[in-house]
This record gives structure tokens, C-alpha cells and sequence, in this order.
């Protein structure tokens, strides 16, 4: 495809040629430079963008387009560093959402004085244990709320924030799919209704916990129980028959 013809397409043709992982790289490499903004962001987010290109649009101006440049994992190391270094926290906390960021980025990251960067430490799904550790016990709530939904998170961190005085934290732990059922248990007698509904949607949650929340006074709670009952009834009949 020319440079003319691109340039004739819609906005929205473009758009989806940018974002397509099967578009090709001299295409990408167009619609880098295209006059609109949302078109080159668009090109920052493809995952299939070739490493020259992304660093081409790690020095624009716009910081959105830096920011995705900033989450895709195609993004080189050294690109990746200087974006670190960036003083706007968005792009800061993209870097800190990038599962390629180094360790020693995501030690200095975890201390960062602000929440939304240190959140996107405790989303990472590739941060160390011990800094997940240290994030777990952050003044935020929402920093302690995505250590508990990491699915790095271990049984035992998990078991920690299930006790913490924040529901959200709490609901968050119940989801976890790294939650043991005895903590899952204790969570299905928690008094706020989305911890008890997250409990019921749990893979991990025993039978006999189910049986109780499927009489839970909340309506929306019972709903689950039940539906999760007919579920694994239905998979152990399946696995019977074969």
C-alpha cells in the first residue's frame, strides 16, 4: 500500500490498519507520521510495531503516544529507561505496567511518591514477591488492592491482605485465583456482599462454602453460589461419563 493511498484512506480505516497486528511494518511505519495524533497512539499500542518505530514515537510530544510506547512489550530496554525517567507520572506508571521493565526499575518504581505509579508496580504480574511484600502494606488502598489481584500474589501475602480493613482489598483477594480455600472460607462470612459474591466466583472456593452462600440473604450472592454449584455438578457428571 503507497503513502498516497494511505492518505486517502478514512480516519477510521486508518485507525484499524494501525492497531491490526497483521498490518505490515513499511504500513506501521507510515501511519507513525500520520498528522493525527489517535492514528500514531494507535501505532504505539500494535504490539507487532517494529523496535525503530517505537522509538521514533517514544519522543513525541504528545504523552499519550509516549505512554503506549511506554506499555508495549515490543518496546526496547534502553527506550524503556529513558521513558523511565520521564517526570509525568501516567508515563511513569506505563513503564511500571511494562512486564519487560528491569527489577532495579521496579525497586525504585515500588517507592515512587505517587499511588498510581506504585499501583501499576503491584499490578505488574512479573514484580518480585518481596516488592509486592513491601506494596502490600502501602497507605493507598488501591496500591494494596492490585498486590491482591497479581497473580503472582502468594498464598501467603493473600492471606494478609484478606484481613485488611478495606472491602475492595478484600474482594480483591477473594478473585485471586492464588487464594487457598481456607481464607476463601473466611471470606464467605465477610459482611460486605461483593467480598461474599467474589468468594462464590471463586474456582478455589470449597463446596461447602458454596452451599452456605447460596443461602446468603443478598439475592446477588445466592445467584452465583448456585449458578457455581450447577457448574461443577455438571463437570463432575461430565467427567463420570467419561
Amino acid at each position: 500500500m503507497t503513502t498516497e493511498t494511505l492518505y486517502n484512506l478514512s480516519y477510521e480505516e486508518k485507525y484499524n490498519l494501525a492497531m491490526d497486528e497483521g498490518t505490515p511494518a513499511e504500513t506501521l511505519a507510515v501511519l507513525a507520521k500520520d498528522i493525527d495524533p489517535h492514528i500514531r497512539e494507535a501505532v504505539a499500542k500494535n504490539e507487532n510495531t517494529p523496535a525503530d518505530i517505537l522509538a521514533m514515537l517514544a519522543r513525541e510530544n504528545d504523552k499519550y503516544i509516549r505512554a503506549a510506547v511506554a506499555r508495549n512489550e515490543n518496546t526496547p530496554a534502553d527506550i524503556l529507561a529513558m521513558l523511565a525517567q520521564e517526570k509525568d507520572e501516567y508515563i511513569r506508571a506505563a513503564v511500571a505496567s511494562n512486564p519487560n521493565v528491569s527489577n532495579e526499575r521496579l525497586a525504585i518504581f515500588a517507592k515512587d511518591e505517587n499511588w498510581w505509579v506504585r499501583s501499576a508496580v503491584a499490578r505488574n504480574k512479573n514484580t518480585p514477591i518481596e516488592f509486592l511484600t513491601v506494596l502490600a502494606q502501602d497507605e493507598v488502598w488501591s496500591v494494596r488492592e492490585q498486590v491482591a489481584l497479581n497473580e503472582s500474589a502468594s498464598a501467603e501475602l493473600l492471606a494478609v491482605l484478606a484481613n485488611d480493613d478495606v472491602y475492595e482489598v478484600r474482594t480483591a483477594v477473594a478473585t485471586n485465583g492464588n487464594t487457598s480455600a481456607d481464607i476463601l472460607v473466611m471470606l464467605a462470612e465477610d459482611k460486605y456482599f461483593f467480598v461474599r459474591c467474589a468468594v462464590a466466583e471463586n474456582e478455589n472456593t470449597p463446596k461447602e462454602a458454596l452451599v452456605m452462600l447460596s443461602k446468603d440473604n443478598n439475592a446477588w450472592v445466592s445467584e452465583k453460589a448456585e449458578e457455581a454449584l450447577k457448574e461443577r455438578k455438571e463437570k463432575d457428571k461430565t467427567s463420570i461419563e467419561r
